[in-house]
């Protein structure tokens, strides 16, 4: 359902949902909710889920236009904040950063 006539809904495919999800309740239920047990988490789907959730956020705020009366300050800043978080995940892959 569309609010705003400039508005457009975010595309979420069937892999980056199944990531987004993943993370939500294997990830994040896990250690928010934490019960003393043996946990291992698959570094590539935290990384898979990391971009699914990087592009999720960038439709988000660049494309979907739901974010009302933006600033050039607030898009410069995420779109920097989203620039490192790409960054760190590709520094991760290439193992400049211990995992």
């Amino acid at each position: 359902m569309r609010r705003l006539t400039s508005s457009r809904a975010v595309t979420i495919d069937d892999e980056d949902w199944d990531r987004i999800h993943w993370l939500i309740t294997a990830v994040r239920n896990d250690l928010v909710h934490f019960v003393p047990k043996g946990l291992l988490v698959s570094i590539e789907g935290a990384r898979e889920a990391a971009r699914a959730v990087v592009r999720v956020i960038r439709a988000l705020a660049f494309e979907s236009n739901m974010i009302l009366d933006v600033d050039h300050e607030w898009k410069e800043r995420t779109d920097r904040a989203i620039q490192r978080f790409d960054k760190l995940i590709r520094r991760v892959e290439s193992g400049a950063v211990e995992t």
